[in-house]
């Protein structure tokens, strides 16, 4: 008796933590249907902040309007690849809104670059009324398996400088759409 309620319990618990959703709704029923549903890219808002070995005053890296402009190119350009753009003349779509905490990390010296510390939060509006948002705290990039292992050398050999971060921004904002266009029922 004891191990069949020891049993249930256990699948009770796994059964409601695989069901967690990293959706937020805030409508019912939802208004989002993915797949189908087109976004309009509102605004992107890049917080930069540089993390221990910083140089102070040294502009050898993007600034956070550099960033957030190369963010907000990325995201577009990705919305656009998923299908998931609305034409600019289409008002009626949501407007997608993402608010970005970009901490620069710095190998020792402050020369070169470490993977950075990202995170993100997406808000899903229409009219004013939000209908949902999701986001994901405090990662860093995660490149394909030959590729991760390049990047972790270079990085290894204080090479990962400010010609390779727009790669990050890339990957990061890759992420974000591709979260995006799971969005919806």
């Amino acid at each position: 008796m004891l191990r069949s309620l020891l049993i249930c319990t256990c699948i009770l618990f796994f059964a409601g933590c695989s069901s967690h959703s990293m959706y937020n709704y805030y409508v019912e029923p939802v208004p989002i249907t993915k797949g189908v549903t087109k976004y309009k890219l509102g605004t992107v808002k890049v917080n930069l902040t540089l993390g221990h070995g910083a140089i102070e005053g040294d502009e050898t890296f993007a600034s956070e309007e550099v960033l957030n402009q190369e963010f907000f190119d990325d995201i577009q350009k990705y919305m656009q690849e998923q299908g998931i753009l609305a034409a600019s003349e289409n008002q009626e779509s949501p407007t997608v809104d993402i608010t970005i905490d970009y901490k620069r990390t710095f190998n020792i010296g402050g020369k070169a670059l470490r993977k950075p510390e990202i995170s993100h939060h997406v808000v899903v509006s229409q009219n004013g009324k939000k209908l949902a948002d999701f986001g994901m705290s405090h990662y860093t990039t995660k490149y394909a398996y030959f590729e991760e292992a390049a990047v972790d050398f270079k990085i290894l050999s204080f090479l990962w400088d400010e010609k390779d971060e727009p790669k990050d921004v890339d990957l990061a904002s890759q992420l974000m759409i591709k979260e995006l266009a799971g969005l919806g029922k």
